[in-house]
């Protein structure tokens, strides 16, 4: 056994309210990353995630994170929500 070769934690992550767009730029990412492997599980999935996003940019995405908030309370499982800026924001201007 070669102790000198490094172990790569799986880390589960669900995408909420998310097009397809959205999802692929993550996957990308998720690919590049070498030291961790990432799975992408759906909420129909019996896996439970270590990781949520949520994108927050829509009422829908805004009740997804209300339902998330709801269900995790005890949880040790991570959220992150996130909303896309556009150039009406006073990061802009």
């Amino acid at each position: 056994m070669n102790n000198h070769l490094p172990k790569i934690k799986t880390i589960r992550v669900m995408l909420q309210e998310m097009g397809e767009q959205q999802q692929a730029v993550f996957r990308m990412a998720f690919k590049m990353h070498n030291t961790t492997n990432y799975v992408i599980v759906s909420p129909d999935s019996d896996e439970k995630p270590d990781l949520i996003l949520v994108d927050t940019d829509t009422p829908a995405g805004v009740e997804a994170l209300e339902r998330v908030e709801e269900n995790l309370s005890g949880s040790t499982c991570g959220y992150v929500f996130f909303r896309v800026a556009d150039s009406n924001d006073s990061l802009f201007g």
